[in-house]
C-alpha cells in the first residue's frame, strides 16, 4: 500500500515538475527571462536558445542602438524588435502561463534585454578593447612575417625558374615553325611568377582588413561586408557549380553515347568504302560523304538533346545570341546552303568522280576535288578553276571518263575530199591515221561516217575508240599529224577549207617535195598542152 501511494506520489510530481519546467534565457551569467513553452516545430530549449543567440549577436554588435528596440503586435502575437529583425515572439499562451497579459510581458522582456545588454556591454567593453588590440598587434605581426617571406621567396623563385628553363625548356614548334621559342616561354613563366606574387600580396591585405574589423563591436559589421564581396560570389559560384553537377554527369553520358555512335557509324562506312561490306544501290564512293551527313545530323541532335542543360540556356542573353546568330546564318549564308545542297544532290547523282574528265560549261579538265561547297578542275593548261556546286548543279555536264574504260571514249575529227578520190582510200587512210596513234583501241576499231556531200567535196568523220581521256588534246593533235602524212603520202588533196573562190586549177595543195605531186602537177600540165 505504501510502495503505491509512493509511486502515485512520484507520478503526480512529476507531471506537476514537467508542467512547471522553464528554460532560462541568459546573456553571460545574467538570466534576462525565463520561457516555459516551445513555440510550433521548436522545443522550448531549442526556442531559448536561438532566442539567446540572437540576443547575445546584438550585444556584441556595438552598431546596434539598443535603445531602439521596438514591440510589434499581431492577433496571437508580439514581437520584440531590433529594426526589422526580430529578438523574441511571444504568445498568449507564453502569458497565460505567467498571469499576465502578452502586451505587458513584451514591454517587461523589452526592457530586460536593453538593461541585460547594456551591462554586458559595459562589462566586456574594456576586456574587449584590450583583446582586440592584441589581436591586432598579433595579425599585423603574423602579415609583416608572411610579407616578408614573400619578398625573400619569389625573387628565389624568380631565379631558380631562370636557370632551369633555360636548360630544361624547349621551344614548342608545329611542323618546322617554331611557335614559341624557349626564351619566351620563360619570359612567360617570370611574368606568371610575379602576377602570383602581386596576387598573393593583395590576397593577405584583402584577408588582414577584415580580420582587424571584426576585432572590434563597432566594426565587426564591416568585416563581414568586406568578406561578403570575394565570399558571397564564391558561395554562388560553389552552389551553382554544385547544383549543376547533375547536369554535367547527363551531358558526360551524352557525350560518350555520340562519341561511341560515331566511331561504330566511321567503322561501318570504313568497311563500305573499302568494299568489305556491300549493300544494293549504295556505292563505296557514297560512304564518305554519307558519313560525313550522318556525323553533322548525330551532333545536330546531341547539341538539341544537350542544349537546356547547358549553363545558362534559359537566360535572355543565352536567347539573344541564339537568335542573332540565326538571323545572322539566315542572311549571310544563302549562297553556301545552296552550295551545299548541290554538293549533296552531285554526291548521290553520281555524275562524276574525282580523276574524271569533264567539261562543266565551259571548263574542261580533270576533276581534282569535290566537296560539299566547291568542286576543283584542273584543264589541260595546268590551271586550276573552282566551280560553285550550285553552278555545277544548274550547268551542262559533260563526263569524258563515265564510259572510257567500259566501251571507250569516241574521238573524232572531220576533213574534207574531193569528189574525184575513192572514198575507200579516204577511208582506209582516215583509219591507219588513227590506228598510229598511242592510246587507240583497236577493238572496237576505229570507223569513218561520211557526214555530208557538199557542193565541192566530200566530209568524211573518222571515229576512234580510246580509254584514256585525259589525253584527249594529244591523240587529237597526233590523228591530225597522221592524216596530215597519211594524205601527202598518197598524194590525195585536202580540200578543207575549199578554194573555189581563188584556185585557177593549176595550183596543188600537195607539199612541194612530194613525188605524188610531181606526178600529178605533170599530169595537168599535160592536160593543159
Amino acid at each position: 500500500m505504501k510502495l503505491r501511494n509512493l509511486l502515485i506520489f512520484t507520478f503526480v510530481f512529476s507531471i506537476f515538475n514537467f508542467a512547471l519546467a522553464t528554460q532560462a534565457v541568459k546573456i553571460g551569467s545574467e538570466t534576462l527571462f525565463e520561457l516555459q513553452h516551445g513555440m510550433g516545430a521548436f522545443s522550448l530549449k531549442e526556442r531559448a536558445s536561438a532566442i539567446e543567440a540572437r540576443i547575445n549577436s546584438i550585444a556584441k554588435d556595438r552598431t546596434v542602438d539598443i535603445e531602439k528596440l521596438t514591440i510589434e503586435e499581431f492577433e496571437n502575437s508580439s514581437n520584440v524588435m531590433s529594426g526589422d529583425r526580430v529578438i523574441v515572439t511571444l504568445t498568449d499562451r507564453d502569458a497565460k502561463s505567467l498571469s499576465v497579459t502578452r502586451q505587458s510581458l513584451a514591454n517587461t522582456i523589452k526592457s530586460n534585454i536593453i538593461s541585460g545588454v547594456k551591462e554586458y556591454r559595459a562589462i566586456n567593453s574594456w576586456r574587449q578593447y584590450a583583446l582586440s588590440v592584441a589581436y591586432v598587434i598579433l595579425s599585423t605581426i603574423i602579415l609583416l612575417f608572411l610579407l616578408s617571406f614573400i619578398s625573400k621567396l619569389f625573387p628565389k623563385a624568380l631565379k631558380i625558374t631562370q636557370n632551369w628553363s633555360i636548360k630544361n625548356i624547349p621551344s614548342i614548334k608545329i611542323s618546322s615553325y617554331e611557335l614559341f621559342p624557349s626564351s619566351r616561354i620563360v619570359s612567360i613563366a617570370l611574368v606568371a611568377i610575379k602576377f602570383l606574387r602581386i596576387v598573393f600580396i593583395i590576397t593577405l591585405l584583402y584577408l588582414y582588413v577584415p580580420i582587424v574589423f571584426s576585432f572590434f563591436p563597432y566594426t565587426s559589421g564591416w568585416a563581414d561586408k568586406i568578406f561578403g564581396y570575394v565570399a558571397n560570389p564564391l558561395k554562388n559560384i560553389a552552389a551553382v557549380v554544385i547544383e549543376y553537377i547533375p547536369n554535367l554527369f547527363f551531358i558526360a553520358v551524352v557525350y560518350i553515347l555520340t562519341s561511341y555512335l560515331l566511331k561504330f557509324l566511321n567503322f561501318i562506312f570504313m568497311e563500305i568504302e573499302r568494299g568489305s561490306l556491300k549493300f544494293k544501290g549504295f556505292y563505296p564512293e557514297w560512304a564518305s560523304p554519307t558519313y560525313k551527313l550522318v556525323r553533322f545530323l548525330v551532333f545536330a541532335f546531341a547539341l538539341v538533346v544537350v542544349f537546356p542543360y547547358l549553363p545558362g540556356s534559359g537566360s535572355p542573353a543565352f536567347q539573344g545570341i541564339s537568335v542573332f546568330l540565326g538571323v545572322l546564318l539566315s542572311f549571310g549564308s544563302s549562297s553556301a546552303i545552296s552550295n551545299i545542297i548541290g554538293g549533296v544532290v552531285l554526291t548521290y547523282m553520281r555524275p562524276f568522280k574525282v580523276g574524271d574528265r569533264v567539261k562543266i560549261g565551259e571548263t574542261t579538265g580533270d576533276v581534282i576535288e569535290k566537296s560539299l561547297l566547291v568542286t576543283r578542275v584542273r584543264t589541260p593548261k595546268n590551271v586550276n578553276i573552282t566551280v560553285p556546286n550550285a553552278m555545277v548543279l544548274s550547268s551542262h555536264l559533260i563526263n569524258f571518263s563515265s564510259s572510257a574504260a567500259d566501251t571507250g571514249l569516241i574521238l573524232h575529227s572531220t576533213v574534207t575530199i574531193g569528189y574525184d578520190v575513192d572514198w575507200r582510200q579516204v577511208h582506209e587512210l582516215l583509219i591507219n591515221s588513227a590506228l598510229k596513234v598511242d592510246g587507240i583501241l583497236d577493238s572496237p576499231a576505229p570507223f569513218v561516217l561520211q557526214t555530208s556531200l557538199d557542193d565541192f567535196y566530200v566530209s568524211y568523220e573518222i571515229n576512234a575508240y580510246t580509254d584514256r581521256p585525259h589525253r584527249m588534246a594529244i591523240m587529237y593533235s597526233e590523228i591530225h599529224r597522221n592524216i596530215q602524212e597519211q594524205f601527202k603520202e598518197a598524194g590525195v588533196e585536202i580540200m578543207s577549207p575549199h578554194f573555189s573562190a581563188h584556185r585557177d586549177g593549176s595550183q596543188v595543195n600537195i607539199p612541194v617535195d612530194s613525188p605524188e605531186k610531181r606526178k600529178f602537177v605533170d599530169a595537168i600540165r599535160v592536160q593543159n598542152n
